[in-house]
């Protein structure tokens, strides 16, 4: 939800209109989808798909190594995630490190899960 601070500000809420609309085009396998928004409503607000796992910033931190294929899907996901955003001719630029999580491990083979693939 925009903060009421700003709920007033017509630039404000034209910027917040163009991303929540521009969020809508993306989705990829490391992207947040949008699952809802309103931007006019009041107060205006968006929703995006819940991402299981801990933030990256928190598992550096921790000082256990992290193995070398690890490194690499780090360093893999985020440009997938920035080429699918990319693809629908949105510049990003709210690339931060305190952003990306750190996947759960999958549920073993044959057992369910409630989050979508």
């Amino acid at each position: 939800m925009i903060r009421s601070e700003y709920a007033g500000l017509p630039h404000f809420l034209a910027r917040f209109r163009r991303e929540a609309t521009a969020a809508r085009k993306v989705s990829g396998a490391f992207t947040a989808s949008v699952v809802g928004a309103d931007p006019d409503g009041d107060p205006p607000w968006s929703a995006t798909q819940y991402v299981r796992g801990e933030l990256l910033s928190a598992r550096v931190r921790s000082g256990d190594p992290l193995p070398a294929a690890d490194i690499a899907r780090l360093a893999g996901r985020p440009a997938e995630a920035l080429r699918d955003i990319h693809r629908q001719g949105i510049a990003h630029r709210d690339v931060a490190s305190a952003r990306p999580r750190w996947p759960r491990p999958r549920a073993p083979a044959g057992s369910t899960s409630s989050t979508p693939p």
